[in-house]
């Protein structure tokens, strides 16, 4: 199979393998908090996506599960307490990762987008709150909306 991403330096196919981990996060943040129930719901579509996701991505999924599986606890952890600062952070993430996508095969790139975008969407839609989750239908590569949400950034669990 095809390596869609040899071209890029260590630094770019790393930060490419992080998006899963990148939308995922977007995505539970979009009603304001991260969930347990959000968070079970990426790692298992980011499993799936190994297998399930369009032929010409499943070599990146293989390697991208591991660095979710890696990166998403520390990411987590890493995130601004205020969500809207959080989500900023993700967006530029994400236009850096838009930026290496640029360099790389179109339809590549194009099918990597769509399951990104599906990814982030589906974690919004796992806590299903549907009305919430319309905010995330935004395509997080380009603007996102301003949307106003609490400070408390994580669930609180009982």
């Amino acid at each position: 199979m095809k390596n869609y991403i040899s071209i890029l330096t260590e630094k770019e196919r790393q930060s490419l393998y992080k998006a899963p981990v990148y939308v995922s996060l977007l995505g539970a943040l979009d009603d304001g908090k991260i969930t347990s129930k959000e968070m079970k719901e990426a790692t298992t579509l980011v499993h799936y996506r190994t297998f399930t996701s369009n032929p010409i991505l499943h070599e990146y999924y293989k390697k991208a599960e591991d660095y979710f599986i890696h990166n998403i606890e520390k990411e987590k952890i890493m995130l601004p307490i205020n969500v809207k600062q959080a989500k900023e952070d993700y967006h530029i993430k994400l236009e850096e990762v838009n930026t290496i996508l640029s360099k790389v095969d179109t339809k590549f790139s194009n099918e990597l987008k769509k399951s990104l975008y599906s990814l982030a969407n589906h974690v919004a839609n796992a806590d299903n709150n549907w009305i919430q989750a319309l905010s995330i239908l935004v395509d997080p590569f380009i603007d996102s909306p301003n949307l106003e949400v609490s400070d408390d950034l994580f669930e609180k669990e009982n």
